[in-house]
């Protein structure tokens, strides 16, 4: 059984000329994909309807008639879209899925196309047994409800993004509040009727004084039993929102919920300065404290990395799932070993790097194995490879590994096009998707290859238009090392210096991780690529202290004046 946060997700918005799938059609269309509890790709084109749109539709998205006429043709389209949701195991998922469902599936039957057999799940199915009936359900109300930031509402792109998040947020919730782990039981789940379980007025009563005095900003909140005992640990964006939310109603879907909120007899907690600080604290809590109540859920997955021993004269690539090894470098982390293996088969394919494991004696006139005759390895065992050739060729492969494939992507986009042009959906489909994951995972935006090992980054995120403040986030090696807030027409000296004995201290990076600093990892890596488009992102590894630093300024000024 596929657990919830494996699965691949396409999640669908489309907008149309009118509400009758039969008679109506689609205007624009998107479809984003969330895989391994993370956004992965997207994917959005208007579409030709060759059908007069209403002034109302066109007053509510701003699709215009003019824009449908220049717009790309269904076919093409639709065949984009039909690879996608054709992925096998991927679940088509929409808000109010029968209405996009309903009118993909239309539109590919007037093209000739079989529209592919596909799990269905509803956000607002989802949403209207997890969210307290207090909040309206529709995806504006609830991106307002969990904080998501959403632009070009009632466009299609701007709708899935939003939705993709949304169902992110309900995954956390059905995981923790119903113990929902896989996709069977999720399915289930969001058409089975919800008996609702009472709270008791106590329970408000006890931590009244406290809902008072709670504060507006994140940080990470504990639940405490009669016995003074933490029983739950959880994160918020905004404390007080959250923690009130426990006891908004006078009944709520989940039984484990009730239990909670009916054993809570106390409320501390701890403010950060930023989300990013909460998310890595609440999760190092929860494996501290172990409460009750929480679901040990996505948190406590391994994820493997790629391994290049520096040990050996002539490195190989492996999989590891821990960092300890002090001669090597990783990259990472992967979201499961089957993808993992994939890019090592890729490796296999376009890099003469050897795949025989242990050592060898590197004596002249050695035998070459079937690899090297079909010029798959150089052959360093005949030794007439010597190591700083055998290294250029390992070089090559750090740069694919660090978003720099060239080449490769391009074969596979053109072999993808063959599929797609001779109507092998499903292969174009499964290729498209080795594209995007490797794109995603080692797109660091850097011009410089890089692993776990010696990955810095400094990202600079507004924070608030009107003050002028920006945040800056400084991460090293993968992990939060220092988070500073930087004001208008600020003295940037402190910052400067922080920077300085972070980035600049001539210290060798770190040789090993343990298993909290890969847990941090994901979670860093995780946040960033949720906030990639918010962010403004700067890479030391590389540069001059004077002329990284005088960068960072003209940034932080553009921002702040």
């Amino acid at each position: 059984m596929s657990n919830i946060w494996e699965a691949p997700y396409a999640v669908v918005d489309v907008e149309t000329t009118g509400s009758d799938p039969k008679e109506n059609r689609i205007t624009e269309i998107a479809c984003v994909k969330v895989i391994d509890g993370e956004i992965a790709d997207e994917y959005s084109s208007l579409i030709n309807p060759h059908q007069f749109i209403p002034p109302f539709i066109s007053r509510m998205t701003g699709i215009t008639n003019e824009m449908a006429y220049n717009a790309p043709e269904p076919l093409g389209v639709l065949k984009e879209i039909n690879s996608i949701i054709s992925i096998p195991n991927t679940i088509f998922t929409a808000h109010n899925v029968n209405f996009d469902w309903n009118f993909v599936r239309y539109s590919l039957y007037r093209h000739k196309m079989n529209a592919p057999i596909v799990d269905m799940l509803c956000t607002l199915k989802l949403a209207r047994k997890l969210v307290g009936r207090g909040y309206k359900k529709n995806v504006g109300d609830l991106a307002r409800y969990f904080g998501i930031g959403m632009s070009n509402r009632h466009r299609a792109l701007g709708d899935a993004r939003a939705t993709a998040m949304i169902l992110l947020e309900l995954l956390d919730i059905v995981s923790h509040e119903h113990s929902i782990d896989t996709i069977e039981e999720l399915l289930v789940f969001q058409n089975k009727r919800i008996q609702n379980h009472m709270l008791s007025k106590k329970s408000y009563s006890r931590v009244e004084s406290k809902l008072s005095s709670l504060p507006s900003g994140p940080g990470v909140y504990y639940f405490l039993n009669k016995n003074r005992n933490i029983i739950y640990v959880g994160k918020a964006k905004c404390l007080k929102d959250r923690i009130r939310s426990y006891f908004n109603d006078s009944s709520v879907a989940s039984r484990k919920i009730a239990e909670l909120v009916n054993n809570i007899y106390d409320i501390t907690w701890e403010t950060t300065s930023n989300e990013l600080s909460a998310l890595i604290l609440e999760s190092k809590e929860i494996k501290r404290i172990k409460p009750m109540y929480n679901s040990a859920g996505k948190r406590n997955r391994k994820f493997p990395f790629i391994k290049i021993s520096n040990s050996d004269k002539y490195p190989t690539l492996e999989i590891s799932y821990d960092l300890n090894d002090s001669d090597a470098e990783f990259f990472g982390p992967i979201k499961g070993p089957a993808f993992v293996e994939e890019i090592l088969k890729e490796i296999d394919k376009n890099y003469k790097v050897r795949v025989c494991g242990g050592g060898f004696s590197h004596s002249q006139g050695g035998n070459p194995c079937l690899y090297y005759f079909i010029e798959k390895c150089k052959a360093p065992c005949t030794g007439e490879v010597s190591a700083d050739e055998y290294k250029f060729e390992l070089d090559k492969v750090r740069f694919y590994l660090s978003g720099f494939s060239g080449g490769i992507l391009k074969r596979l986009e053109e072999k993808m096009r063959q599929y797609s042009d001779n109507f092998e959906f499903e292969n174009a489909a499964l290729i498209k998707t080795s594209i995007d994951e490797l794109k995603r995972l080692f797109d660091n935006k850097s011009e410089l290859p890089s692993s776990v090992n010696n990955s810095n980054i400094l990202l600079i995120m507004p924070e608030d238009e009107r003050s002028k403040t920006v945040s800056l986030y400084l991460i090293k090696y993968g992990k939060l090392m220092d988070f500073v807030t930087v004001g208008r027409k600020a003295d940037l000296s402190n910052v400067n210096k922080i920077v300085s004995s972070l980035f600049f201290n001539g210290q060798p990076g770190v040789k090993a991780f343990s298993a909290d600093d890969i847990t941090e990892m994901r979670i860093v890596s995780s946040w960033i690529h949720r906030n990639e488009d918010s962010a403004t992102f700067l890479y030391p590894d590389g540069e001059k202290e004077e002329s990284f630093i005088a960068g960072l300024e003209r940034q932080i000024r553009n921002f702040t004046f």
